[in-house]
């Protein structure tokens, strides 16, 4: 599991020193400070082996949120601990200000029962409470000899200049403190206003009241844009704007469509039920396809060019065609993809003078939980899954890779087939997973795979279930104490904590969600990094794979789709990759042509 024993040798320089009382050599046997990666994740309960420093090192580009962790482990209790930043300057007397950091205590959930191979009981870090909000519930104390991590984000805005950025933070244990260093190193590269990992997460605003004790149309939207300020995209808003269509499309062109924030969202859909059994509406599929095209077509003659209310849509019909399996779970999954199918080729006759926007129609993606069966495969004439949507493990062999690398090569329909993957209870460790008591970095790995695999997007079923699946049906769950949803799937459900319980209003975070947008900004890199490939290509007339480039850093952080778990050897990919995203701004031609050597 998460465990990082006996691994953590770093070199001791800017140890932490106590400032009161100044030169109290004991304070080393009494107290140990050390540094943490966002990739790892500490039990409160464990003793690590370990000589890490306290000096908190971050990398990162221009407009992203980078994050560290600082652990304590007392030998005698503490009543009360607090922790808070200052400025960092860089040499040339660049600020970051102490407003760009945000400080939050992790909260332990104790798990005592698992299907992951290499997991230990215990307690593990995972919800990210806003520091204040966690001393105001006076729950920010620590036991002698256990762990207590606390977790900082920093906002580095896009004009702050490259370097590297050094200060202190200052922890507070009782009535002792102690100066932190920070070390935060910016790369002259700036992240893409647009976001392009897309995702399809779900949030079950039912459920919100099992959490929350209340439900409004402010506490749905804080749960929705919460998940996109983490750069996560919400498959929904809540039904009271999806319910009426006209209401929808008005959102979609006010929030979504020219968004850079969203990379992608779903369209709500209706259902009938037949003999018990949910089937999609075909009449609301062409409802809502009108509207969108009408109003895209207003759009563009009140001379907005460029609006494409297609471009970034798709549909999965998570409550008809789920995770199908059997002949009579098949036949709905082509009935579902036909009526789709047939209803964009109808509305797409009314897009005849605007052929972008026909063609963001035409390739609209309907994707289906499923593995590849020869049973699935379809035609625009006959149904069948348009865009596959496996879990991680179907894509852990190169047999496996392959089999969907050829269903976006297939030509079976107008505009081909698309892939994407789900990351729900199966697999478990050693595969990657987004469970609570899995290494950290695992979650933090899957937006390199997916790069790597090219595989289009990443759809998890749901970040706040809050109740527990039990003989059947379902349970109260204490949120804060029980970890399971899903009986030994700790974590698996939810990524998201009911902000009531510490008086947030809206949900509180997880360090698994802090690793999914880390693993997001980091999919930018790639980008960034294709790019310029291409730019080099298309000035140079060369064919250079970016792809291909890119695997320096790939190799031996993942095989298939088994993480390797040693965060010293991913934080070493990726800085070199960073230095090497600096390097093709600075000068594309020397380094494009050092990479290709």
């Amino acid at each position: 599991m998460a465990l990082v024993i006996a691994l953590l040798t770093f070199c001791s320089c800017g140890k932490t020193t106590p400032e009161q009382p100044a030169g109290d050599a004991s304070q080393s046997k009494e107290l140990k400070l050390w540094w943490a990666y966002n990739t790892e994740n500490f039990m409160q309960d464990f003793e690590y082996d370990y000589d890490r420093d306290s000096t908190l090192r971050m990398h990162g580009i221009k407009g992203e949120v980078e994050s560290a962790q600082l652990i304590i482990t007392p030998d005698k209790d503490v009543v009360s601990f607090d922790f808070s930043m200052g400025d960092v300057t860089a040499a040339d007397g660049s600020i970051i200000s102490a407003d760009c950091f945000e400080i939050y205590a992790e909260a332990y959930m104790d798990v005592d029962s698992s299907y992951n191979a290499d997991s230990y009981y215990g307690y593990y870090p995972d919800a990210l409470v806003p520091l204040e909000n966690y001393k105001f519930r006076r729950h920010n104390s620590i036991e002698a000899g256990q762990n207590q991590g606390i977790w900082m984000n920093v906002n580095i805005a896009e004009d702050v200049a490259a370097g590297t950025y050094t200060g202190n933070g200052t922890l507070t244990l009782d009535a002792q403190t102690y100066s932190v260093p920070v070390e935060l190193t910016v790369y002259d590269v700036t992240i893409p206003e647009q976001i392009h990992a897309e995702s399809a997460f779900s949030i079950w605003y039912h459920h919100i009241q099992y959490g929350e004790g209340e439900t409004s149309e402010e506490l749905f939207d804080s749960y929705f844009w919460f998940l996109v300020n983490k750069r996560v995209m919400p498959i929904h808003p809540d039904e009271n704007k999806t319910a009426d269509y006209n209401a929808y499309v008005d959102f979609v062109v006010e929030n979504l469509a020219e968004n850079p924030d969203i990379s992608s969202y779903g369209l709500p859909y209706k259902a009938k039920k037949v003999n018990y059994v949910n089937h999609l509406n075909e009449e609301s599929v062409i409802e809502l396809l009108t509207l969108m095209a009408k109003k895209n077509i207003e759009l563009r003659k009140a001379g907005n060019t460029t609006v494409d209310l297609f471009k970034k849509a798709y549909y999965y019909l998570g409550t008809i065609c789920d995770e199908p399996s059997g002949a009579a779970e098949f036949d709905i999954v082509r009935e579902s993809d036909l009526i789709i199918t047939k209803a964009k080729f109808q509305v797409a006759e009314l897009l005849n003078d605007y052929p972008d926007l026909k063609d963001s129609l035409l390739s609209l993606k309907h994707i289906v939980t499923a593995s590849y069966t020869d049973e699935l495969v379809g035609t625009d004439e006959v149904g069948g899954v348009q865009t596959w949507c496996p879990v991680f493990l179907h894509f852990n062999t190169d047999a496996q890779r392959a089999i969907m690398a050829a269903r976006q090569e297939s030509t079976g329909r107008l505009k081909g087939e698309n892939v994407w993957w789900d990351g729900c209870l199966n697999p478990r460790g050693p595969f990657a997973t987004y469970h609570l008591d899995d290494h950290l970095i695992t979650s933090r790995l899957v937006s390199w795979m997916q790069y790597d695999y090219g595989v289009e997007g990443n759809l998890y079923w749901c970040v706040n279930f809050y109740l527990r699946y039990s003989a059947g049906s379902t349970v109260a769950r204490e949120h804060w104490r029980d970890p399971e949803v899903v009986a030994e799937t700790p974590g698996d459900g939810y990524l998201l904590f009911p902000g009531r319980e510490y008086g947030v209003d809206g949900p509180i975070s997880t360090m698994r969600l802090e690793s999914i947008r880390e693993s997001h900004e980091d999919y930018e890199y790639f980008w960034l990094f294709e790019q310029k490939i291409n730019e080099y290509n298309e000035a140079h007339g060369t064919a250079h794979d970016a792809n291909a480039l890119l695997q320096t850093y790939f190799d031996g952080l993942y095989t298939g789709t088994i993480p390797a778990t040693d965060s010293d050897a991913f934080y070493a990919k990726r800085v070199e990759l960073l230095k090497t995203l600096e390097a093709l701004h600075k000068d594309l031609d020397a380094t494009v042509e050092s990479l290709a050597q």
